[in-house]
């Protein structure tokens, strides 16, 4: 891939110098080829950005839900809900993300008195990013004041556009095939089908064996 990227500027570069040494070129025609050069450098990045999200989601696993939350119904009763919680969820993800250069960031603003809009955006290294966003009535539940409501529902705004950003399912804790925080750097285990796409990646070139065996526990058949 950076014999190609270099190929490709080499070629890039050596256009401009003829164009620039033209006597009949003009300012026109070497903006035009700087404006083609970037589309094609944009639509790269694309492609980069989905090959490395298509390997970095199928490594992301089910999040256990270890955290809980107290709700307070109507009428005064209460009942508790399982969750997996944003910091849960980052230090699971974090190091599956760097493997394949990605970073994640968020921005958010109160649209108005009531809302709060939270946007998550997923860069890759090659440049290309994508965002999600989503718009929430601020969370007064509870005993909370103003500044803590906006806390709140920008924590659940960034878990909510987090997981949809990263197609990330959560279960319940003791389902047998969720992943927790605790257990998140410990060596994961693949099953047979995300074992045979291992292999297919080290055929094609886009895994090493070496990661292979260093990032995974397998099995003696596997081995």
């Amino acid at each position: 891939k950076r014999k190609k990227l270099l190929f490709k500027r080499f070629i890039f570069l050596n256009l401009i110098e003829k164009v620039v040494s033209n006597p009949e070129g003009n300012i026109q025609m070497l903006e035009k080829i700087i404006e083609v050069q970037e589309r094609v450098m944009d639509k790269q990045a694309e492609i980069d950005f989905n090959a490395d999200l298509a390997l970095m989601l199928s490594e992301i696993p089910v999040i256990a839900k270890t955290s809980d939350i107290k709700v307070t119904t109507k009428n005064g009763g209460s009942f508790g809900i399982k969750y997996a919680a944003l910091d849960e969820i980052v230090e699971v993800v974090r190091p599956i993300m760097s493997k394949y250069g990605f970073s994640v960031n968020f921005k958010h603003e109160q649209t108005c008195a009531t809302l709060v809009k939270v946007t998550c955006i997923l860069r890759h290294k090659h440049g290309h990013s994508e965002s999600n966003e989503i718009t929430l009535p601020l969370d007064n539940s509870g005993s909370k004041n103003s500044v803590q409501a906006v806390g709140s529902t920008i924590t659940y705004g960034k878990r909510y556009t987090l997981c949809s950003s990263l197609n990330i399912a959560t279960g319940n804790d003791n389902d047998g095939f969720t992943v927790s925080a605790d257990a998140a750097n410990k060596k994961q285990t693949l099953n047979e089908r995300r074992f045979a796409d291992a292999v297919e990646a080290v055929k094609k070139k886009s895994f090493s064996l070496d990661r292979l065996f260093s990032d995974y526990e397998l099995t003696a058949q596997q081995k």
